[in-house]
C-alpha cells in the first residue's frame, strides 16, 4: 500500500511540473514592501491538485494597512496586473470581519492579497497574505 501512496505522489509531481513552472513564470517580479526579497523567491508553490497549482505566502509588516495596500497596488499596476477578480468581474475590494481582500489579475491568472487586522501575532506589526492562482480556480460570479 505504501509503494502504491508514494507512486501516487510521484505521478502527481511529474503531472504537475508544466503548470507549476507556468505558475512561477507569472509571479510579478516585485519586492516585498520590507525590502528583504522578491515575491517570487518567498510564494510557495502548491500543486496538490496538479491542474491547478497555487502560489501563496503569509507576510508580516511593520507599515500600516493603508501603506502595504497602496505599495503592492502601485507595483502591481507597474507590473501590468488589473485592478478586479477577471475582465469579466470588476470587483476589486471585499471587506470581511477582521480582513480586507483586494484583487488583481493578467491574462488567466489572479492574485489575491489578504490584509489582516492590526497586531494579530507580533507587537507592531500586522498580517497579510498573498496567493495567485489560474482564475479560472476562483468562482466568479
Amino acid at each position: 500500500m505504501a509503494i502504491l501512496g508514494w507512486g501516487l505522489v510521484e505521478y502527481n509531481n511529474y503531472m504537475a511540473k508544466p503548470a507549476k513552472e507556468e505558475l512561477y513564470n507569472q509571479i510579478p517580479d516585485i519586492e516585498l514592501i520590507d525590502g528583504d526579497t522578491y515575491l517570487k523567491e518567498r510564494l510557495l508553490i502548491s500543486t496538490r491538485n496538479y491542474k491547478k497549482p497555487m502560489g501563496f505566502c503569509t507576510l508580516y509588516s511593520v507599515e500600516n494597512v493603508d501603506d502595504v495596500m497602496n505599495y503592492y497596488d502601485e507595483n502591481l499596476i507597474k507590473a501590468g496586473w488589473n485592478r478586479g477578480i477577471s475582465n469579466k468581474n470588476l470587483n476589486f475590494n471585499i471587506s470581511r470581519e477582521g480582513s480586507e481582500l483586494y484583487y488583481y489579475h493578467k491574462g488567466d491568472y489572479t492574485i489575491e492579497i489578504t490584509y489582516w487586522g492590526q497586531k494579530p501575532t507580533f507587537d507592531d506589526s500586522m498580517k497579510y497574505d498573498i496567493v495567485i492562482m489560474k482564475s479560472k480556480s476562483f468562482f466568479v460570479y
